[in-house]
């Protein structure tokens, strides 16, 4: 198979961040409209996401008949790995019934305005400190 998947250079952070450095320098130049190059980029990404995951498995599969441990294909190391191991409380009362307090003791401390006293139990209750992410665009692609 021969696609631009394939004939790139070697693959290394290195080369990754050469190339992110040079698109993005042609993009910051004003050559093209910002807000359109970054929509479309936004469109690679969640093309990518899709083909990902429909091949995944099957790369899985082909990573498995290499063998446990670290192996090395095409200039790069990689471990097939297993799933991790998740745990499930939702079986629990108890648990569930002090996840349904905290969310209440949440709720109760974002309302406070300032740092309150409980003047039956001397309890402090001090407002969480409020931090926000970054700010983004939010893109919806029609179907």
């Amino acid at each position: 198979m021969n696609n631009k998947l394939t004939t790139q250079k070697a693959i290394t952070k290195t080369s990754q961040e050469e190339l992110a450095e040079q698109i993005s320098q042609d993009l910051l130049e004003g050559s093209v409209d910002i807000l359109d190059a970054y929509i479309r980029l936004k469109s690679m990404e969640e093309v990518i996401k899709k083909v990902k995951s429909k091949v995944e498995d099957e790369a899985i599969n082909e990573a498995y008949k290499y063998g446990k441990g670290e192996h090395e294909a095409y200039g790069v190391k990689f471990q097939s790995n297993e799933g991790r191991r998740t745990f499930d409380f939702s079986g629990d009362a108890e648990y569930l019934r002090l996840k349904e307090e905290l969310k209440e003791r949440e709720a109760m401390l974002k309302a406070l305005p300032y740092e309150m006293v409980d003047p039956e139990t001397g309890e402090v209750a001090t407002p969480p400190n409020i931090k926000y992410s970054k700010s983004s665009i939010s893109i919806k692609f029609p179907k």
